[in-house]
């Protein structure tokens, strides 16, 4: 017999268990919507969206090496051979080529900067928070009456 009893309480307990998760359920549900939840809402899926962006978009550099740290070693690489060669002992030599040899490094610098849109910042440092935050507000403002734009 006391197992019955016992059997018949957790039985009992499980379903007020049960309807009091239902309950609950039905509470979240009408708060999602009202204004206050669907605001929730919305700044969930704006934090979920700029922690998606981080992860999406602040790999992409990853690996792929600054474009300038070349040109730099090699320009350097250049300009200690030229030093080497003329042992300062000709300076104007040494002035001549080192004079042409910058003049490339600034020109290879300006085609990279220009051509290449070349940016001194990595993806893992323009992807912070903020500014993937922002860029998912900012998606959010494009979203919706698409047929109410004017066509001009």
């Amino acid at each position: 017999k006391s197992s019955q009893r016992s059997h018949g309480t957790s039985s009992s307990s499980s379903r007020e268990s049960r309807l009091h998760c239902k309950n609950c359920f039905r509470k979240f549900i009408s708060l999602l919507c009202t204004q206050v939840g669907v605001g929730g809402l919305l700044v969930a899926y704006a934090i979920i969206g700029a922690f998606a962006f981080i992860a999406v978009e602040g790999e992409m550099g990853i690996g792929t090496a600054n474009i300038t740290v070349e040109i730099h070693n090699k320009t350097v690489v250049n300009l200690w051979s030229h030093t080497k060669r003329h042992n300062v002992l000709n300076k104007t030599l040494w002035r001549n080529d080192v004079d042409k040899t910058l003049l490339i490094f600034q020109n290879r610098v300006v085609t990279a900067i220009i051509k290449e849109s070349y940016d001194d910042l990595s993806p893992l440092e323009i992807w912070t928070f903020p500014a993937a935050l922002m860029y998912c507000l900012s998606v959010f403002t494009m979203i919706g009456y698409g047929h109410m734009t004017p066509k001009t």
